[in-house]
């Protein structure tokens, strides 16, 4: 079993199906990276890996869930799958000190941070789609996989 705290992009490419119709690379790459996902996301569900997460994720999950499908039920869904299949919900008060050490440290965004504070806080890799999170957690010695480095690979 592995910990694993997931970034809101890594959850989101995994629950939302690939919308683009146009057969070409760039779809290709796109169902590559949503089945690989959603792969982790359903060793989540079934309880083969942990899953840590900032209580921020599920707003997050929501707001680009509901942006790029326009459907409530598909957001409501994304909100589901982080309340029901977080092995722990971290809220401010469980992290802010810590967070604030790490903005120092990493210069990074608000959420960005949080997120990174939860893979150290709990000692796990953080799984993310989004590259300067993914370079920024290695840079402040934090174990990160980034999704389109996983398109060749397998777990």
């Amino acid at each position: 079993m592995s910990d694993f705290t997931v970034d809101s992009s890594f959850i989101v490419k995994g629950l939302v199906p690939v919308r683009r119709t146009k057969t070409d690379d760039l779809r290709a790459r796109q169902m590559r990276e949503y089945e690989i996902a959603s792969e982790y996301l359903n060793a989540i569900r079934v309880g083969a890996h942990r899953m840590f997460v900032p209580a921020i994720a599920r707003v997050e999950v929501v707001a680009v869930i509901s942006r790029l499908t326009n459907s409530r039920e598909d957001a409501q869904d994304g909100s589901d799958f982080v309340l029901q299949n977080a092995a722990r919900i971290y809220y401010d008060t469980d992290l802010l000190d810590r967070a604030i050490e790490t903005a120092i440290i990493a210069k990074t965004g608000g959420y960005d941070t949080i997120f990174l504070t939860v893979a150290k806080m709990t000692s796990s890799t953080l799984l993310t789609a989004d590259r300067i999170q993914h370079d920024m957690a290695i840079k402040t010695g934090i174990k990160s996989m980034l999704l389109s480095d996983l398109l060749g690979t397998r777990d």
